[in-house]
């Protein structure tokens, strides 16, 4: 094929998430195979993964996807700068710093979460539409030393670390890496601890205090996270997700965090941006590959804006999983009940289970994100009314005592026709979505 021309338009650096979603719309259009599912699930006090558990540098992500992109053909303009007058947004036209002028078929918004790109579809927007989360993080590492000790499976797991009293609001969640270290997150309040810690001496008191494991012995990376200070979590949504600038031809796409900026306590944000990528590659196979007329291209900007209720439901969720963290998703006696349901009603193919973790849910499984969020809610409300009636028959209320034989063997019989009802709607759900993407194309 003809080679493909793509220029990256940033005033300062695009995401590692978001290059990589663009390199993969662009291997898409040089009929690259990209086969895909959701990614990066990361679950909770060291649970085993529904699949290998391997966080990779993105920076090396973003090089190799790169380099397949130039091999099939796609050629790269690199640093030309952006700002919104240089794109006229009635025609389409792009004028680089350069002084060269082009007309691009698309436009891939890849400039994180403050986009100037977005402002294109976006144009009713604030300048600076991103909002900051009350959450903020610092980064450390458990070096491999540290993990040295650690079983295989112990050490391919999601690893969290709650904090103790007076900090219980606060929490370190950790990534394995294939060199045996483990990239460390600690997340808490802004209000709570922006300006807390000002010196290495001070991080350690702290790290020794507040979490087990030793973490302020192993922990390296110290000196740099208290001299960069707790970093902001930048938050953003949009009306639009694509567009087209006038009647042009020229069509705009957001992807990564320039579509969406969540907080990163589940590996969701990352989710998100391969995600929508690859709900948009699909449709180049399912609705005509790699076509050049504009009612195609026009599909695309409908199926990608169908798509923004879910990404917001699942900014949504990926906020509500800051709690979820600290607590364990449920009490004790939730989780027992969770745990019985998955045992009895969950498949090895999460597709076709019955019931399964919220998490599992949302990072693993092809339902689209707003009828994941119908899935999970249904959940909820099946746990807590089955934990409502087994309360109810106890002799004392008491969220430690452990699910008897008996009561478990009701507990299954009284959620069977709860999950199968939830069964049943999801297909519905499935089947109307389905046929609303189709229509885009219509």
């Amino acid at each position: 094929m003809a080679a493909l021309r793509c220029v990256l338009l940033s005033d300062g650096g695009a995401s590692c998430t978001a290059c990589c979603a663009l390199c993969l719309v662009l291997c898409a259009l040089a009929n690259l195979p990209l086969p895909l599912t959701r990614v990066l699930d990361l679950r909770l006090l060291r649970q085993a993964y529904r699949e290998p558990l391997q966080s990779i540098n993105r920076n090396l992500i973003t090089i190799e996807l790169i380099k397949a992109a130039q091999a099939a053909g796609v050629a790269f303009m690199f640093d030309q700068g952006f700002s919104r007058d240089m794109v006229d947004e009635q025609t389409g036209v792009v004028t680089l710093s350069s002084g060269q002028t082009l007309q691009p078929r698309v436009l891939v918004g890849c400039d994180g979460v403050h986009s100037k790109v977005a402002k294109l579809i976006n144009p009713r927007e604030a300048e600076r539409s991103s909002r900051v989360s009350e959450w903020g993080y610092y980064e450390l590492t458990l070096p491999a030393a540290a993990t040295a000790a650690m079983s295989e499976k112990q050490f391919n797991s999601f690893h969290i670390w709650p904090g103790k009293a007076p900090h219980q609001s606060e929490f370190v969640v950790g990534l394995p890496n294939c060199d045996g270290t483990i990239t460390m997150t600690l997340f808490g309040l802004m209000d709570e601890v922006k300006g807390r810690i000002t010196t290495d001496a001070q991080m350690r008191e702290y790290l020794a205090a507040t979490y087990d494991d030793a973490l302020d012995q192993s922990t390296e990376g110290i000196s740099e996270a208290v001299s960069g200070g707790f970093q902001h979590i930048f938050l953003n949504e949009h009306e639009c997700l694509a567009g087209e600038l006038g009647d042009s031809g020229t069509f705009v796409f957001l992807f990564g965090d320039a579509a969406m900026g969540m907080e990163q306590f589940l590996g969701l944000a990352i989710n998100a941006g391969f995600e929508g990528v690859h709900r948009f590659l699909l449709h180049f196979a399912r609705e005509g590959g790699n076509s050049k007329s504009d009612q195609f291209w026009r599909g695309q900007v409908r199926a990608r804006n169908a798509l923004n209720a879910g990404v917001q439901a699942l900014q949504h969720a990926s906020h509500l999983n800051a709690a979820s963290m600290r607590d364990g998703c449920d009490d004790p006696l939730g989780k027992a009940i969770r745990a019985a349901l998955e045992g009895q009603f969950g498949r090895a193919d999460i597709d076709a289970s019955g019931f399964e973790s919220t998490h599992d849910w949302w990072s693993y499984c092809q339902v689209p994100l707003k009828i994941t969020e119908t899935v999970v809610a249904g959940q909820d409300a099946i746990v807590a009314s089955l934990k409502a009636g087994l309360l109810k028959n106890r002799e004392r209320v008491d969220m430690e005592v452990e699910i008897g034989a008996e009561e478990k063997a009701q507990l299954l019989e009284l959620a069977a026709p709860q999950v199968q009802a939830l069964v049943q709607e999801r297909a519905k759900l499935l089947e109307a979505h389905a046929a609303e993407i189709h229509a885009c194309f219509q």
